[in-house]
């Protein structure tokens, strides 16, 4: 089994997974939050470690502690026990010192794992993601993040923005939305509440100081997703 390095620093993930490697167990980096969310959605690992050194991970924390059960490390080189609180409040199994001895730091973390193997094993819902430039969305938890921002939406205003990223390459129109929202075939004329929820989904965006232009009205036929630039 691998463990997921979220982090930026090559020299110090190399360092630390060449010592991993000679008990076996390989690893996976990636450079963001994000896809760490991805990767901890879609595989189970033998533990998670984030770099807070190279990582901006409070804000996305929570919700990766939400998708999965694998324990969650977070490393420093400055240790602060407020942040410890906010790292431990927000789901994360161990915040602490990394030392610049691997096995000193395997040691570490074989002693958590022992301690967190019965909840490990529980199982997660599946869940649905969605990901697309710094967008993502957890439709059926009800999570919208741009960049490090929470988006507050509720159910309707979720799945229609969740809808229109699966489908970013093209416009859908009122039915569409309409239908896909509702479970049901069209039946009168969806427009104004597809209108509506539009309205109340770009206000939301605005508030959490984000560029309502993301969603882009289409003359005639209804919305679509902006280009990422």
């Amino acid at each position: 089994m691998d463990y997921l390095a979220i982090d930026k620093d090559e020299f110090v993930h190399n360092r630390e997974s060449a010592a991993w490697l000679s008990r076996n167990i390989g690893s996976v980096r990636v450079p963001s939050m994000n896809e760490g969310i991805k990767k901890a959605v879609l595989n189970k690992y033998f533990f998670i470690v984030i770099n807070s050194a190279t990582i901006h991970y409070l804000p996305k924390l929570r919700f990766l502690r939400e998708v999965t059960n694998d324990p969650i490390l977070v490393c420093t080189t400055n240790y602060t026990m407020q942040e410890q609180g906010k790292a431990i409040d927000l789901g994360a199994d161990f915040f602490g010192q990394i030392s610049d001895n691997p096995n000193e730091n395997i040691l570490s973390v074989m002693a958590l794992i022992k301690r967190l193997e019965e909840r490990a094993e529980q199982r997660k819902d599946a869940i649905e993601i969605m990901i697309h430039g710094d967008i993502l969305i957890a439709r059926n938890h009800q999570k919208v993040f741009i960049g490090d921002k929470e988006i507050p939406l509720n159910k309707d205003e979720t799945s229609i923005f969740y809808y229109l990223l699966c489908n970013h390459k093209r416009a859908l129109s009122y039915e569409q939305i309409y239908n896909y929202i509702r479970g049901e075939d069209y039946e009168g004329a969806p427009f104004d509440a597809v209108r509506s929820a539009i309205k109340r989904l770009r206000k939301k965006i605005e508030d959490a100081g984000q560029d309502r232009s993301i969603i882009e009205n289409v003359r005639g036929v209804g919305y679509k997703i902006a280009a990422i630039k």
